[in-house]
């Protein structure tokens, strides 16, 4: 086994021997990026390398381009150059930029108060809404980020089946809690054995206890995962996982890969997590688990659901998710559910969801099923 600071050494020069493959000569530049130029340099003096997100500058070369507006699917540069955007914020802006739909729902909110502090009516029919779309939203509770919601979903897995160990697999991202921040990337020289892969720190500041907790497996390998389940069976309270991998590339899982975790996590008595940030509401209007038919026991949805708003759901089976209140399974955040979001998410779903969800049949049910091929 590796050592922590060999893994990180490893990862390191993993990483650099890959910068200096793709690596290129700089290209002169074709139009103007001067104020993007400026802009950055001066983020760099007051924002940590220039941004509050480090994939916003990572492997930008030789500096990020830095919008000032959009609108629909084109924005626009502090340069005055225009593009039509495929990063859509990373997958959060479903609908485009200002969409009238949630620009108007969000105006007219305001109106009637940001957040409220209690629950509301808006809350409630926003989670009616989640439970009609989603197979196995049974219950739903409200977060703000991805990473708030996987971060709870864990929590609420581990208080549920009474053990403390997490599973999850190599080149999986699930957000920015430590529990989860194992493995992000595998580079094959410290990968490890399939049936017993390396667990890789993805960050220096993770306490070596919480490796402790947490089971590294393969993606996409039934016999190796039900190898990893078995031997930590007594320990193991839930497996984490995107049901299609897109933080590592676009990787489908492999045919009725998705139905056999759900045996192993049924064999073993071992609560599913579907992480469907990137999948919800954008593979199918129930996300991946309507797609491919497999009910997880809890999922976790950000991105799409606030169509560039900050929301995030947990949704879950009745039995698990009531277990949350006080004196049970923690759960709790001051902007939780807050209104302005919840009138974003509406308008959002309203539209995915309008003309028998048009939005999801631009593909021919041939097309559809080729996909899972």
């Amino acid at each position: 086994m590796f050592t922590k600071l060999e893994a990180e050494n490893a990862l390191s020069q993993a990483r650099a021997q890959t910068e200096r493959r793709i690596a290129r000569p700089s290209l002169p530049l074709l139009t103007n990026f001067s104020r993007s130029y400026a802009t950055y340099q001066e983020a760099r003096r007051h924002l940590p390398s220039g941004a509050s997100s480090n994939i916003r500058v990572h492997a930008h070369d030789p500096f990020p381009i830095l919008f000032k507006n959009g609108l629909g699917s084109r924005v626009r540069d502090l340069d005055e150059n225009e593009y039509v955007d495929l990063l859509i914020a990373y997958g959060a802006l479903i609908l485009g930029h200002a969409h009238p739909a949630i620009v108007s729902a969000i105006t007219d909110q305001l109106q009637n108060g940001s957040m409220l502090g209690t629950t509301t009516e808006l809350e409630i029919e926003v989670a009616k809404k989640i439970q009609s779309m989603v197979p196995s939203a049974e219950m739903v509770s409200f977060s703000n980020t991805g990473t708030e919601a996987t971060m709870e979903a864990v929590r609420i897995a581990r208080a549920f089946i009474g053990r403390e160990k997490l599973l999850k697999f190599e080149g999986h991202y699930h957000g920015h809690h430590d529990y989860v921040l194992f493995s992000v990337e595998s580079p094959s020289v410290v990968a490890g054995l399939e049936q017993s892969p390396s667990k890789l720190p993805f960050y220096p500041g993770i306490p070596e206890e919480i490796a402790k907790t947490v089971v590294i497996a393969k993606w996409n390998d039934t016999a190796a995962l039900e190898k990893v389940v078995r031997r930590n069976a007594a320990d193991i309270a839930a497996i984490i996982m995107e049901p299609v991998l897109g933080s590592s590339g676009v990787i489908l899982p492999d045919e009725d890969y998705l139905k056999s975790v759900r045996e192993i996590a049924d064999n073993y008595d071992v609560l599913l997590i579907f992480d469907e940030v990137l999948t919800g509401f954008r593979l199918a209007p129930g996300g991946a688990q309507e797609f491919y038919g497999v009910k997880p026991d809890l999922s976790c949805f950000a991105k799409a659901l606030g169509g560039g708003a900050p929301i995030a759901a947990v949704t879950g089976r009745r039995d698990i998710m009531s277990m949350i209140g006080p004196g049970r399974i923690g759960y709790g955040g001051t902007y939780n559910g807050n209104s302005m979001c919840l009138a974003a998410a509406k308008a959002t779903l309203r539209e995915l969801t309008r003309n028998d969800d048009e939005a999801f049949s631009t593909c021919t049910p041939s097309e559809q099923e080729s996909w899972k091929d």
